[in-house]
């Protein structure tokens, strides 16, 4: 035996061949070679320990045997010993490994080189495949608005042989394959497509995996994880009051439908509107589908937000305050307000006589004037403008009006008065006919009844008496 000292030369090992060149080997399997060791002296019980070092060469990678000490009491110069080195990657690659051969002391007897190359199919696939937000199970939405198209690649030594394709983890009933190449063989830098298509069963972040089998060795099952986000729509419709509407006109105003979503806001749309109720007062601006009370905006639809414009045509004699709702058809989630109020005030000004009709009597004689007044007041919630005519009769030339004679404006509530004077020329019946316009059920006919008289004479002026004896 050779002892470690400082004075004492140790014995040298030296490996035939060296280095040992082991090739391509698919990793996972395994290739063994020899090599013969010899010594330049007699060796005892100095190899103790083999080291193996180099990037990428841990344990099972390189393996020598036999084991020192076993087998390694004597090897004399004249004797030398035949080992195994055995190459088994673990990865795709080369490696270059060295085996040193120890003495018990840690002290360097000698080295082995042993390259070679792991070799093996590698897949190619992105960690991550993220999907455009999607309304909650819709079927409406154009499909291809939600797949993915994702890309396996084979980027290894030799081709890559996909098994299985399929989908699992937290929300896998949102996902669904639409285009499987599996089972497929994929040639060395070539690649396959995969296409998922989602459609969320929620509102709110959707996650799952797509599982991808193949004879990679170091990753056998490759996921790709799924995002997607699904989202909800809650319509929303305001109401329109119009206010006063003057007969004989109209007013128009919109009805605006909005998403009132607002956590995962997805898109809304409107297929439909009608208005219910309102006695034909209002209706839609004929534009875009719409017409009279009813509107149709076709498949798939107006997408919110979006501005109905509706009419209010108070009819001829309406009064008082007409209301009626806008309800729209829509995707809309549940909890939605489909329906808009409409409200309008038909504007009439009403002109209420006092008194009713005029009349001068018979008391009335030739050559002087009586008069008599009528007060309007405006019972309406706009404003009265009206006008007084002498209308129909034979003696309208006796007549004179004063006050509002032309056009007069009474505010709602108020009060104004005129003034009609008659003087006759001759007797007889002067009955006449007034005409009041303004009013919102049209002209108001004022009936004057009046009589002249000639004045009466008393002939002689004076009667004189004789004298009379008092009995």
């Amino acid at each position: 035996m050779i002892l470690g000292s400082s004075s004492i030369a140790l014995a040298s090992l030296t490996a035939n061949p060296s280095p040992i060149a082991f090739g391509d080997v698919a990793v996972g399997a395994s290739d063994t070679q020899s090599t013969t060791v010899s010594t330049d002296q007699a060796l005892g019980d100095d190899l103790a320990s083999f080291a193996i070092t180099g990037t990428g060469c841990g344990a099972g990678v390189v393996t020598v045997t036999p084991t020192p000490p076993d087998n390694f009491r004597v090897i004399l110069p004249v004797s030398p010993m035949s080992i195994d080195v055995t190459f088994t990657p673990v990865a795709r690659g080369s490696l270059t490994c060295t085996v040193t051969f120890r003495d018990p002391n840690n002290a360097s007897l000698g080295t082995l080189t042993v390259t070679g190359k792991g070799t093996a199919p590698e897949i190619n696939a992105p960690a991550t495949a993220t999907f455009a937000a999607r309304r909650v199970l819709d079927t409406a939405t154009a499909p291809t608005t939600s797949n993915a198209t994702i890309q396996i690649g084979s980027q290894g030594d030799s081709a890559l042989n996909i098994t299985a394709i399929t989908i699992s983890g937290t929300n896998a009933g949102d996902f669904s394959i639409i285009t499987n190449p599996a089972p497929a063989s994929v040639a060395i830098n070539s690649s396959v497509n995969v296409v998922v298509r989602f459609n969320p069963g929620a509102a709110g972040a959707r996650t799952a995996k797509l599982d991808i089998a193949s004879n990679d060795p170091i990753n056998p099952t490759t996921s790709v994880t799924l995002d997607g986000t699904g989202t909800a729509a809650r319509i929303a419709v305001t109401d329109i009051s119009f206010g006063i509407v003057n007969l004989g006109s109209s007013d128009t105003d919109t009805v605006s439908v909005t998403n009132a979503e607002l956590t995962n806001p997805g898109p809304l749309r409107i297929t439909a509107a009608a208005i219910v109720g309102g006695a034909g007062w209002f209706s839609f601006v004929a534009a875009g589908g719409c017409s009279g009370v009813a509107c149709n905006f076709g498949t798939p639809g107006l997408l919110a937000p979006q501005t109905i414009s509706v009419v209010c045509t108070p009819p001829a004699g309406a009064s008082g305050t007409m209301t009626a709702s806008v309800d729209f058809s829509s995707d809309t989630d549940g909890g939605g307000d489909v329906s808009g109020g409409l409200s309008c005030v038909a504007g009439r000004a009403e002109a209420t006589l006092d008194p009713t009709s005029l009349n001068f009597g018979q008391i009335v004689e030739v050559g002087t004037t009586a008069q008599r007044t009528v007060s309007v007041r405006n019972d309406g919630n706009i404003d009265l403008v009206f006008t007084v005519t002498k209308a129909t009769g034979a003696r309208l030339g006796e007549y004179a009006l004063s006050g509002c004679s032309t056009a007069c404006t009474v505010i709602p509530g108020d009060t104004k008065t005129f003034t009609l004077s008659f003087t006759p020329t001759v007797r007889g019946d002067a009955d006449i006919t007034l005409s009041l316009a303004g009013d919102a059920d049209g002209a108001i006919a004022i009936p004057v009844d009046a009589k002249s008289i000639a004045p009466v004479v008393v002939q002689p002026a004076t009667v004189q008496f004789n004298s009379v004896e008092v009995l």
